[in-house]
């Protein structure tokens, strides 16, 4: 069973990430929480697998909170997810050891397969890209060429 904590401030998002989950045998929302929460807490008392952290319009925040996130649990895995981020804010979260980022528009299909590459795979530094979709893992290209 693969526990992920989803932190986003949209109610909508988390009612579909729920929803999502919800006929998943390997997967379970263990938690959620918004960004003015005491998210370290939460991480700390569920101890998940995978954080699914949403990218809100205010990326600096969200910044924050992923290496803030990083520095105190060495090793925790994090899906970054964001609506259109521009290359260099995908950049920076990759590189401050976020494990993915994968638009909010992905594919269910897409997004269970890029919550399992994460969770068994081990990740490079390295990411490629696919057009349109936007969907960056380090190492790993999970979208199918685009037509």
């Amino acid at each position: 069973m693969i526990r992920i904590i989803l932190i986003d401030d949209s109610t909508v998002y988390t009612a579909a990430f729920r929803h999502f989950l919800a006929n998943k045998k390997d997967l379970s929302l263990i938690g959620n929480a918004g960004f003015d929460e005491d998210i370290n807490e939460l991480v700390s008392r569920l101890r998940p697998d995978i954080i699914f952290l949403a990218i809100p319009y205010h990326q600096k925040k969200a910044l924050l909170i992923a290496e803030q996130l990083l520095n105190c649990f060495p090793g925790i895995k994090i899906i970054c997810s964001g609506i259109n981020l521009v290359n260099a804010a995908i950049t920076r979260l990759l590189n401050a050891g976020c494990s993915s980022y994968i638009n909010k528009i992905t594919e269910p299909v897409q997004m269970e397969e890029i919550i399992h590459t994460v969770f068994n795979d081990p990740i490079s530094v390295e990411y490629q890209m696919t057009i349109n979709k936007a969907i960056y893992l380090k190492g790993t290209r999970i979208h199918p060429d685009p037509l």
